[in-house]
């Protein structure tokens, strides 16, 4: 048996269908009632503005070092969630944003910030204009 873990749900535009059952549910959207019934194991919290800030806060709950590149990681996930903290950020967000600042690899968040397209969006933009045909007039 394959399983497969979610950090945000697949009804999100930005993940790719895998095979195996969905037994987890790590997410910052809004939910459905009942939609979450299938997983073994759903923590939803819309009040926060990025999904990263609840992986981050396992981590520090736990007492987990968090090295320079899931720090980086993280930051990015909680920058790409909140639009570079201006769209839906709380201050769990921003705390745990300065908390993993410290941490990162600023010349990669450099270049993240400097990137004009993510290679995750260009991806999805190749996968959703392969099947069109062009017409010309």
């Amino acid at each position: 048996m394959r399983l497969s873990l979610w950090i945000h749900r697949r009804a999100i535009v930005n993940i790719i269908t895998t095979k195996g059952d969905e037994i987890i549910c790590i997410d910052h959207h809004p939910t459905f009632e009942n939609s979450l019934d299938s997983y073994r194991y759903a923590d939803v919290r819309p009040e926060l503005g990025a999904c990263s800030t609840i992986i981050a806060e396992y981590y520090m709950d736990n007492n987990i070092p968090i090295d320079k590149r899931v720090a980086t990681a993280l930051i990015y996930g909680i920058c790409t969630d909140t639009m570079g903290l201006t769209r839906g950020v709380t201050d769990k967000d921003v705390d745990t944003y300065s908390y993993l600042f410290k941490i990162a690899d600023k010349q990669i968040l450099k270049a993240l910030e400097h990137c004009s397209i993510v290679l995750m969006i260009l991806r999805h933009m190749l996968m959703r204009l392969t099947p069109l045909r062009y017409v010309t007039m």
